[in-house]
């Protein structure tokens, strides 16, 4: 999990350049001005954003093509073979805890 959180703050880090002209830091969502900690936290929003778009995009194109009961049914399959994969990892370290 902090292998995970390093790579996302670094390459969240890695997103943001100075601009010197303008005085601030240059991120995907455009230049913001102040802190280093304020370009890094607007280009997670963005991120996040991006990202939402794309999932909404790709569930509506998977609408158009298979229809919505065929959507619905295979994110109920994906959310129970999720919370399935969770109990039996919460089970495995209960076990290797000897709990």
């Amino acid at each position: 999990m902090r292998a995970l959180l390093m790579v996302v703050l670094a390459s969240s880090a890695m997103a943001q350049t100075w601009n010197s002209n303008a005085g601030g830091w240059n991120t995907g969502y455009g230049t913001v001005y102040g802190s280093f900690g304020s370009a890094m936290a607007t280009q997670n929003m963005y991120n996040t954003m991006q990202l939402n778009i794309q999932r909404a995009t790709m569930r509506q194109a998977m609408i158009n093509k298979w229809g919505l009961a065929a959507v619905e049914k295979n994110a109920e399959k994906k959310a129970t073979y999720t919370l399935r994969a969770n109990e039996r990892q919460q089970q495995l370290q209960r076990d290797c805890r000897g709990g």
